[in-house]
């Protein structure tokens, strides 16, 4: 039976892949690790892992988000979970909209037959790797202009190949987050 590596996540702008891209090369921390090619920066809601066809024809007809667009900003570039690491990721300043959005479609997984995430969600992009875990610091980021945040107004379920030259990631399907009703917020 083939099975396809599966993810719910969201793409990042260009603009913002780019910038990223920069100010990762400048950390310090990123000298002598295998750095994630820009076009592969996102963020990943949901790992679903590996997939029949017939759940990701089913998640295709069946997930649904009532969480409207909101906006992502940028705070710091650092040692991803913490301090010894192996990852150096882009980190976001808090957020309810994410959360509320990877709540929900953790909900919506549960009768598909999707387990939870047993770690607590952490919005991250992975911008580089090292093969061992070594002690990096986290440097804010110069945040004067808009290239550190951006509005999501949707997010995709992605097919993730592992290949020697590092993963290929290939959005499947795009879901759109529903309009703001008026009046309420991020």
């Amino acid at each position: 039976m083939n099975r396809t590596r599966a993810f719910l996540g969201i793409a990042l702008p260009e603009a913002t892949r780019r910038w990223l891209y920069q100010h990762y090369r400048a950390h310090p921390g990123s000298k002598g690790q295998r750095a994630i090619r820009p076009e592969n920066y996102h963020i990943t809601l949901v790992f679903l892992g590996n997939c029949t066809g017939d759940q990701l024809a089913s998640l295709s007809h069946t997930l649904v988000a009532g969480q409207p667009p909101f906006t992502l900003r940028l705070s710091t570039i650092g040692p991803f979970p913490g301090t010894p690491a192996r990852l150096l990721a882009a980190l976001f300043e808090p957020c309810d909209g994410i959360g509320n959005l990877v709540d929900e479609l953790t909900r919506s997984l549960e009768p598909l037959g999707f387990r939870p995430e047993e770690r607590r969600f952490h919005p991250h992009v992975t911008l580089g790797k090292n093969r061992r875990p070594s002690a990096m610091e986290a440097i804010p980021l110069d945040l004067e202009d808009d290239q550190g945040q951006f509005e999501v107004n949707s997010f995709a379920l992605y097919k993730s190949e592992l290949t020697p030259g590092g993963s290929i990631y290939t959005p499947l399907k795009i879901f759109p987050l529903p309009p703001r009703s008026p009046g309420r917020s991020q």
